[in-house]
């Protein structure tokens, strides 16, 4: 694995590949101990962001017609544990996890994903600002169905997805500009959160198997989850100080954690070049950006304006007005 290489295609495109990291006896054991860790009892959905916001670090699977998704897989089987903290932390990923996120980067939410056959697959959304995301593939996936696909480039543009008014974008929409993450069992991806990204409904006959983990490095804000001590003890050194709770990590009454690490930004790749992780690309005021925004502006204005108009009507007619809660 070339390093250099790898940072460049992270910095052009939002994200690159790495064929054949796992070796086939790895994957073996990969497939069969997360199969076992996807038929525990599941959960609706539904809950999902009770876990999600909560600070508990809780091993359990919640299912739904598009996908099943085992949380927090680190601390069940040693070998699986094994597995990932070579992974995360021996060279020659580990090294290049440190030239992009610097020293001080924690660990969050390994999960294991099965996209289940004939579902509806995922609109395109950008994650947390400062997020690192890492896929293992754990079944063969030679055409995009089913699989995470990426807008090329799409992390440099200075418009969210959720300026657009909408929390997703309709997949099909940007299918001719979209590219996946196809390859066979054990290739492994590096992308950056802020990179417009989704997932291609399967095929009615096959099932999509996948490990996938986030990372953040010094300076990010997010959701940390504290591990029991039973799971940290038994992890190596490396591996447990990712998820460490007490080292480096501020937390606040909010919920939110702060990375602090040693107290410096580290002289890395996402601390250097902001700009290309966070789209903070300046533009001018006539140029093409500052028309899209405009655009997103008058969407959401114009949307906020019915959803007014119609609570209005509502209340003058003295209808009930339903609240729904949706987290994505």
């Amino acid at each position: 694995m070339n390093i250099d290489e790898q940072r460049d295609q992270i910095r052009r495109f939002g994200f690159s590949k790495v064929t054949g990291f796992l070796n086939p006896y790895e994957v073996e054991i990969l497939k069969r101990e997360c199969a076992a860790f996807l038929n525990r009892p599941h959960r609706a959905w539904s809950e999902y962001p009770k876990i999600k916001y909560s600070r508990e670090y809780q091993q359990v699977c919640f299912s739904g017609k598009n996908v099943t998704v085992a949380l927090n897989i680190i601390g069940i089987n040693g070998e699986v544990d094994k597995i990932l903290g070579r992974v995360l932390c021996t060279s020659p990923l580990k090294e290049l996890l440190c030239n992009l996120l610097g020293l001080g980067y924690k660990l969050w939410q390994e999960n294991v994903r099965r996209a289940e056959a004939g579902g509806k697959g995922l609109n395109l959304h950008q994650d947390t600002p400062g997020e690192l995301g890492i896929f293992i593939l754990l079944t063969d996936t030679q055409d995009l169905l089913g699989t995470t696909v990426f807008l090329p480039g799409s992390h440099q543009w200075p418009v969210r997805v959720k300026e657009t008014g909408l929390n997703a974008l309709p997949i099909n929409f940007f299918r001719p500009c979209l590219t996946g993450f196809t390859g066979s069992a054990g290739d492994l991806c590096l992308f950056t959160g802020q990179t417009w990204h989704g997932r291609y409904r399967p095929d009615s006959m096959k099932e999509h198997l996948a490990i996938a983990m986030s990372l953040y490095p010094v300076g990010s804000r997010f959701r940390m989850q504290k591990p029991q001590d039973s799971i940290l003890n038994g992890l190596d050194p490396d591996l447990r100080t990712l998820l460490d709770w007490n080292n480096g990590v501020t937390h606040y009454e909010d919920g939110w954690s702060l990375i602090t690490g040693d107290g410096q930004r580290a002289n890395s790749f996402y601390n250097q070049d902001l700009n290309y992780i966070n789209g903070r690309i300046p533009f001018n005021r006539f140029s093409f950006w500052s028309l899209v925004k405009l655009w997103c502006l008058l969407v959401v204005l114009r949307r906020k304006a019915l959803k007014k108009i119609k609570n209005l009507i509502k209340i003058c007619i003295g209808r009930p007005i339903a609240v729904e809660y949706t987290d994505y």
